[in-house]
């Protein structure tokens, strides 16, 4: 087995984990941007092992996804907030929920910093759909988020719920007037504010709102 010691600051090293047998250990409780100092010590028994070489590593938060869109049917454009390694690019690592399964190609943006995804079944119709993402990461290494992420993405017969269908003062861009006035609208029967298409403005409709709010048409 083998224990992990840390030290912080200049502070002396003190063991954080022992008896470990995984190859895999993740430290945590850490502070972003806080640089750490690590050594590795081997337990065998009646054997003194001297510690590793210390390495030095400063965490840094994951990418995350910033935005989402669908500019053509079938199509879902995704924006992260940093450049991407390979992984994201690759089209098994996203799943399309309950409806639509995996793209049949990932592309990625020309900064990298994001991926259109195409689905060879189009995007299903109806209700609220999960896009997943699995163990993609950046070009540091840094997992998006915990490795995986879940956004709300709507669909209804006609085509995806885009920007322009919560844009309801019609100005070009989804903001506090249309928010005020999806607010009279809440709890009723309104077609024009009812974005999952089951005929009532309830929450499942403000999700979507948010998720388009900030958006322009």
């Amino acid at each position: 087995s083998y224990q992990v010691h840390r030290s912080e600051s200049g502070q002396p090293f003190l063991a954080v984990a022992t008896g470990l047998l995984d190859p895999l250990w993740v430290d945590t409780g850490l502070v972003e941007g806080n640089a750490y100092d690590y050594q590795v010590v081997a337990l065998l028994p009646n054997v003194e092992v001297a510690a590793s070489d210390t390495v030095t590593l400063i965490p840094t938060p994951g990418a995350e996804i910033l935005s989402m869109e669908s500019p053509a049917a079938g199509r879902i454009r995704i924006r992260f907030s940093r450049p991407m390694a390979p992984s994201a690019f690759d089209p098994d690592r996203y799943r399309l929920l309950p409806e639509g399964g995996a793209p049949s190609s990932a592309a990625a943006a020309a900064d990298n910093a994001g991926a259109l995804l195409t689905f060879p079944s189009g995007l299903g119709s109806g209700g609220l759909s999960h896009l997943t993402v699995t163990s993609v990461s950046d070009t540091g290494g840094v997992l998006l988020g915990q490795g995986e992420a879940s956004i709300l993405f709507v669909n209804d017969p006609s085509g995806p719920v885009i920007a322009r269908h919560a844009d309801f003062d019609r100005d070009g861009r989804v903001g506090f007037g249309d928010f005020l006035m999806f607010a009279r609208a809440f709890g009723k029967e309104n077609d024009d504010f009812d974005l999952n298409r089951d005929r009532h403005v309830t929450f499942s409709d403000f999700l979507i709102f948010a998720l388009l709010f900030g958006q322009s048409v």
